[in-house]
C-alpha cells in the first residue's frame, strides 16, 4: 500500500502520495526488519484486548484500536530528552 495519511477537514485519510518521487522504497537495515517480521505476533495481543472494536487496516503501527494513529497524540507521547 502506498499511501499518505493526512488530514483532511479534521479527520485523518489515506491519500495517494502528491508525486512520483514520493513513491519511493526506502531501504531498512536487516535488524530492523527483524524486528519488524516479529511485530505482528506482538499485535495478536493488541487486536484480542480491543475485541469487535478493533478495525484491520493493515497498518504496520495502528491505534490500539487499528485505526491510524493520529500525528499529534503520537507527538505528546514522547518524553523531552532534555
Amino acid at each position: 500500500m502506498r499511501t499518505a495519511l493526512q488530514r483532511l477537514d479534521g479527520r485523518l485519510v489515506f491519500i495517494e502520495p502528491k508525486s512520483e518521487r514520493s513513491k519511493r522504497t526506502i531501504p531498512i537495515p536487516d535488524a530492523y526488519l527483524d524486528a519488524l517480521k516479529a511485530h505482528p505476533v506482538r499485535q495478536i495481543a493488541e487486536r484480542l484486548a480491543a475485541g469487535d472494536h478493533w478495525q484491520e487496516q493493515r497498518l504496520v503501527f495502528p491505534s490500539s484500536l487499528g485505526t491510524p494513529l493520529d500525528p499529534r497524540s503520537l507527538a505528546r507521547s514522547f518524553c523531552p530528552t532534555l
